[in-house]
């Protein structure tokens, strides 16, 4: 009995130490502080996110988007966006979010919107777009620009702050060829 806890203890040491061992499936791409993570998913396929960072308005809202994409075979995909957005109300169901395409045409996202959750005096409302590759393209390469999110006839703007224009700065490096 005593072999058998020896044999199990020592596969569990092997087993601990090889999972610290092991290499990591993703690295920080660029510097350190490029806030962009980039994941080998399989041959000629990596996925690129973009960690979460801050987009304001003048007014008290706010929002905290991150952004995920795929460059397969030297081709991009859309992109996913994830955002919280901190405002005095929810965001309804019919809210858009309002972006420039590769063309300077405003393109109006459909959102889906994931969760509600009060928080103190604001509301933050969990939500996700697919982002076609022209707009993806066009928000990262002129990271001042922005976005806008609400219906077209009553839309707000959404500045990003100057750690998110470098991310995606750093983010356009890896997508543009």
């Amino acid at each position: 009995m005593t072999q058998f806890f020896t044999v199990i203890s020592f596969f569990s040491a092997f087993a601990l130490l090889q999972g610290c061992i092991s290499p990591k499936s993703a690295s920080t791409s660029g510097p350190k502080t490029s806030g962009v993570v980039d994941y080998y998913v399989s041959p000629g396929i990596t996925q690129y996110f973009l960690r979460p960072c801050r987009f304001t308005t003048t007014d008290k809202r706010y929002a905290i988007i991150d952004l995920t994409t795929r460059d397969t075979l030297g081709r991009l995909t859309s992109a996913t966006l994830h955002a919280s957005v901190y405002q005095p109300t929810r965001l309804q169901p019919t809210d858009s979010l309002w972006l420039q395409d590769a063309d300077n045409k405003q393109v109006g996202v459909p959102v889906k919107l994931l969760f509600i959750e009060p928080k103190g005096s604001t509301v933050m409302s969990r939500i996700e777009a697919t982002l076609p590759l022209g707009a993806t393209l066009r928000l990262v390469q002129n990271s001042g620009q922005g976005m806008a999110i609400g219906t077209k006839a009553n839309m707000w703007p959404l500045i990003p702050g100057k750690k998110a224009q470098k991310r995606m700065a750093a983010l356009a490096t890896y997508l543009t060829p």
